[in-house]
This record gives structure tokens, sequence and C-alpha cells, in this order.
């Protein structure tokens, strides 16, 4: 998981209330790893919006795919306008 996507995630839980706090820290423990965003990311994150911006993808969102395109890793989303693009990784909804 991308550094920027987990910063995603902290804001999210923080207009929680403070009983999910717990749930969501045994989650996110399943992390095999963090990884910072490099400057190569963060180019590929700009240049990426032009090609996405008819999905209304998230700098987060863009951040995910900059990591998936520079690991040639698989990406998981559930959010369904993903399917809209094509940028050369795989792309597979959960639900």
């Amino acid at each position: 998981m991308s550094a920027v996507n987990l910063a995603e995630v902290y804001s999210k839980i923080s207009e929680l209330d403070a009983a999910q706090w717990p749930r969501t820290e045994a989650l996110l423990a399943l992390l095999d790893r963090v990884e910072p965003m490099t400057q190569q990311q963060a180019r590929a994150c700009g240049e990426l919006r032009a090609k996405t911006r008819h999905a209304g993808l998230s700098l987060g969102d863009r951040a995910c795919l900059a990591l998936a395109i520079e690991l040639g890793a698989e990406v998981y989303t559930a959010d369904r306008a993903w399917k809209q693009i094509n940028i050369g990784v795989p792309i597979h909804l959960i639900r």
C-alpha cells in the first residue's frame, strides 16, 4: 500500500466513531508493507491525471496506480469507475 493511500485511510477513519479505531488498526496491521511515494511515482501520478480524469480518480487513487505501475502489480478496488481506465496494470473489482 502506498503511504499516500494509508493517509487517506486514516483521514476516513478520523471521521468515524472512536470505537472503530481498534478494529481498523487490527486490519491495518495485516499490511505487508507501506511504500513511500517516490519522485518517479509522483510524476506518474501527475501524468495519470489526463488518462483517468473521465473516471473521476483522486490523487490517492492515482498514487495507488502509480505504485502498481512501478511494481508491475495488480490492483484491487471496490470502485467500479476504475474499470473504465486502461493503464497497463490489471484492475480487479472486489465487489
